[in-house]
């Protein structure tokens, strides 16, 4: 086959695999690098590399946030960066605000999250609630580097979200 041929084939390639590929990373499942140090040491424990995590987008508004969810959400205070961090309280549960010194009522609609490493974390003790349509997505496992591929970061199981009684 001529070069010619070869990215011909290529581009009709890329035409139908762009879309499906698009879709599948805003509506499924995507990959997100984790940088910082807010969530050490379950996140970048050593500091010297960042993971990548896979982040599950499939029915982000149809499922329970569970306390212990490690979540990505886009920054109530800067529209266009993503954080991750774990979800502390849901709507209608009181949180001590440890920063304000005083307990906190979560709004109807939000949710309180905060970095496991609270030295380091810029999170709702800062920023305050974070509205449940800010939430992209749920941290499932890192896939990278390497030798911390497949850890689980969920407390839960998909299973736990499932809210239909078959007994």
């Amino acid at each position: 086959m001529k070069f010619g041929g070869f990215l011909k084939h290529g581009f009709k390639g890329a035409i139908f695999a762009l879309p499906f590929l698009a879709t599948f990373m805003d509506k499924i499942a995507t990959i997100s690098f984790v940088d910082g140090t807010s969530m050490q040491p379950l996140l970048n424990p050593t500091g010297l590399s960042s993971d990548w995590v896979l982040i599950k987008r499939w029915h982000v508004d149809d499922y329970s946030l569970q306390k212990g969810d490690i979540i990505s959400f886009e920054s109530p205070r800067e529209p266009g960066t993503y954080m991750i961090k774990r979800v502390k309280a849901s709507e209608n549960d009181l949180i001590y605000d440890t920063t304000k010194q005083k307990e906190t009522c979560v709004t109807k609609g939000h949710i309180w999250v905060e970095g496991d490493n609270k030295r380091a974390s810029y999170d709702s003790r800062h920023f305050g609630c974070v509205a449940r349509g800010l939430v992209t997505g749920r941290a499932l496992y890192v896939v990278w580097p390497p030798e911390r591929f497949g850890i689980k970061l969920s407390p839960f199981s998909d299973d736990d979200y499932d809210n239909d009684d078959d007994d």
